[in-house]
């Protein structure tokens, strides 16, 4: 097998091409290595329920996103959390430039001032 040019210039140089890993790669299967307190599920468990990775629900713990604790050497995720973030969000009307915002909030203000509360006002 012909090697590239680059790798015969770093075994030259005397560099060692292969990646090493430093400490033990993160447990990502379902199943504890301890015991595990009522309300804390693992990584993988979390992820099954989201229908994402485990290492993407450890994302989400360290945007905060999600309660995460270390039991012994396992990251855990406290289900009151993982229900918390799977209810649903209001989502907010999103307007992209300053002409509409301005139109929209005219266009409430004018519903606003049309209620039968409003008019029964104007007429007192």
């Amino acid at each position: 097998m012909a090697r590239s040019r680059t790798d015969q210039n770093n075994r030259a140089r005397g560099a060692n091409t292969k990646r090493r890993t430093v400490g033990r790669p993160p447990k990502l299967d379902d199943q504890p290595t301890v015991p595990l307190p009522d309300g804390f599920i693992t990584l993988g468990q979390a992820g099954k329920r989201l229908l994402r990775h485990p290492r993407n629900v450890r994302r989400m713990i360290d945007y905060g996103e999600l309660q995460g604790y270390r039991v012994g050497r396992e990251l855990v995720v406290l289900e009151a959390s993982l229900d918390r973030w799977l209810k649903p969000k209001p989502v907010k009307a999103r307007v992209r430039n300053s002409r509409r915002r301005l139109a929209f909030q005219h266009r409430r203000q004018a519903e606003a001032s049309e209620t039968p509360a409003a008019v029964d006002a104007a007429a007192r």
